[in-house]
């Protein structure tokens, strides 16, 4: 088998060609645009879901370890806004009935604009028409009923996993020969 250059692929074409390639169709298609648009969507969600996380943390105890290791991963990120971000945290005993329900709308709002981005950003690539407007929200509605649904279910599944888990630390099976 003869050696092929390392600077092309094994099709003859080079791999600069191809870097440049991906780089220019990148920038045609408006995927920075696309991936500030979620950046954004997702700053603007970020606190009505640390309000959401806060309060089950306040009306259920086991949301409570939750809650903290989602501020430390948001901090880390942020690591400025520490004080101002648990100031504002602390100033909300509780939220009401509307505030939470406003929350949730919030967190849902930006959640459906996420995937309608990210499906605009496919269909520009694959040049394919885009959705009517009920369809295309209607369908994002269920994406987003299903990714929650498999969210919770992966949580319910570590929960249960870790806690037999705890369970069995102190079982052991029984030795090959001493049965």
């Amino acid at each position: 088998m003869a050696q092929v250059p390392f600077a092309t692929l094994r099709n003859g074409v080079p791999k600069r060609a191809i870097v440049v390639s991906t780089f220019s169709h990148f920038l045609t298609n408006e995927l920075p645009t696309s991936a500030a648009a979620i950046s954004y969507f997702a700053m603007l969600g970020l606190y009505p879901f640390l309000l959401l996380l806060f309060t089950l943390s306040q009306e259920y105890p086991t949301f409570r370890e939750l809650n903290l290791r989602a501020i430390e991963i948001i901090l880390a990120f942020l690591p400025a806004s520490r004080e101002v971000l648990e100031t504002h945290l602390g100033s909300f005993p509780s939220l009401s009935r509307g505030q939470v329900l406003t929350c949730l709308a919030i967190i849902l709002w930006v959640a459906s604009w996420a995937f309608t981005i990210t499906e605009k950003a496919i269909n520009r690539i694959w040049r394919t028409p885009c959705r009517s407007f009920v369809r295309g929200r209607l369908l994002t509605l269920a994406m987003l009923v299903v990714v929650g649904i498999l969210l919770v279910l992966s949580a319910l599944m570590t929960g249960i996993l870790t806690f037999l888990q705890s369970e069995m630390g102190g079982f052991s099976p029984p030795a090959a020969g001493m049965v």
